[in-house]
């Protein structure tokens, strides 16, 4: 069977990873296939010899709507608005699952979710659509995570957290069991979550706390 056709949003650092996943995906199984990236600030350019076709008002204009797209970006808000323009101009989004990673029993994933190398989620998971999981993130069981959460490399969820929509999870941050994580929050580099984080803030550190506003 023919591979379907695929186009990559977003043609930066990550979009650069999503051609690599793509491109591992590849040679183990029958995958999808790359046509271009949609980038506005690098249309023309060749990216690892795949091209940037246009920018988002001409693939919803011009592209073949059987072309499936990938958001490769890792603002969450952003991702969120570009995905659902994306669908509601007709295209399908496709989720992509590196083989080096380990997607456990009862586990479930939103359209659109992208995993990466390295990754694990355990058991009993339930993530909503348009999820990243950057290299080597972890997320245990029981754990309920919202729409387009991002977690950058090497960021660890405990069992039993549960996160809202639009959150961002950087580098090495950690979340310990049983907390709740509001919607559109922010956990910083390195940043250890020991107790439940309202909506809409940013945190940092070891406990994590509240960046103060200037």
């Amino acid at each position: 069977m023919e591979p379907s056709k695929l186009f990559i949003i977003g043609a930066g650092g990550f979009g650069k990873e999503v051609l690599g996943l793509v491109r591992d995906l590849q040679q183990s199984q029958s995958s999808e296939e790359v046509m271009g990236f949609i980038d506005e600030e690098l249309v023309g350019k060749l990216i690892q010899g795949v091209s940037v076709l246009g920018n988002d008002e001409m693939a919803i204009r011009e592209l073949p709507r059987d072309w499936r797209f990938v958001v490769a970006v890792g603002n969450s808000q952003l991702r969120s608005r570009i995905f659902r323009r994306y669908l509601q101009a007709g295209f399908q989004p496709v989720s992509l699952i590196h083989p080096s990673s380990i997607i456990g029993e009862q586990v479930a994933l939103g359209i659109g979710t992208i995993v990466c190398a390295g990754s694990i989620l355990t058991t009993d998971i339930r993530v909503g659509k348009g999820g990243i999981f950057n290299l080597h993130t972890s997320v245990g069981h029981d754990c309920q995570l919202g729409e387009f959460v991002t977690m950058s490399p090497g960021a660890r969820l405990s069992g039993g957290v549960k996160v809202g929509n639009e959150c961002e999870f950087g580098t090495n941050a950690v979340a310990i069991p049983e907390i709740a994580i509001g919607h559109r929050v922010r956990l910083g580099a390195g940043a250890v979550a020991i107790s439940d984080l309202p909506d809409n803030q940013t945190y940092v550190g070891v406990p994590a706390k509240p960046v103060a506003l200037s």
